[in-house]
């Protein structure tokens, strides 16, 4: 909730205190403009501090997975993807764990699928080689990265930081849309490449084949 928002909680606070502080201090101090001052600045702090307890705290979006929580951290990473054409063989880990429509209908692995289409891609990747958060995912399409590809990545996985004994897995989750317009027609690979700490891309080896008529 923004400062705006929580202004009446300020405002009511603000009043309650001020005149708390003066009924407290006024005895205290004998110049009157000393008072109102020191009131005001007693009942300014205090309310602040009592309308703060009031902001709620900002939940979290669920967006992949069962454990998937988006973080500030989450960033786009299809730039990166653009520059990177060499794609390499491991260390990287992760998982390719759903590609469905926009709308969440599954996309099994060979299904026939509308040019009109857009994938939703989702998973986690890290960069096991130096047990090192990822830089970011990239959407590869035939072994290599796809431009077209619009991927978010910095997802909490607490479940992946679990199983690799490292909270620097935590932020891996992904998700990303892959529009299907400018692919040509036949049998083709969806994949996932982890662009890890040294700046090399690392080809996961789950993947699932489409065939667009």
């Amino acid at each position: 909730m923004s400062f705006i928002e929580n202004a009446p909680y300020v405002v009511f606070f603000g009043v309650v205190a001020f005149f708390a502080a003066k009924l407290v201090f006024r005895r205290r101090l004998a110049n009157g403009m000393r008072v109102e001052l020191f009131s005001f600045g007693v009942a300014f702090v205090a309310a602040l501090i009592a309308a703060g307890s009031h902001i709620p705290a900002q939940e979290s979006a669920l967006v992949a997975g069962p454990t998937s929580t988006i973080l500030d951290a989450s960033r786009d990473t299809s730039r990166l993807c653009d520059r990177m054409q060499t794609v390499l063989a491991g260390p990287a880990v992760g998982s390719l764990e759903s590609v469905t429509s926009l709308s969440g209908a599954n996309v099994p692995s060979g299904s026939v699928v509308p040019r009109a289409m857009i994938l939703r891609v989702s998973g986690w990747g890290f960069d096991k080689g130096s047990l090192r958060a990822a830089r970011g995912v990239c959407i590869l399409i035939d072994g290599r990265p796809s431009p077209r590809a619009t991927v978010r990545f910095g997802f909490a996985r607490r479940d992946v930081a679990t199983n690799m004994h490292t909270d620097q897995a935590l932020a891996s989750g992904y998700v990303a849309t892959l529009p299907l317009t400018a692919i040509a027609s036949g049998t083709h690979l969806v994949g996932v490449a982890v662009i890890s700490g040294d700046g090399t891309l690392r080809e996961l080896t789950a993947s699932r084949s489409i065939v667009v008529p």
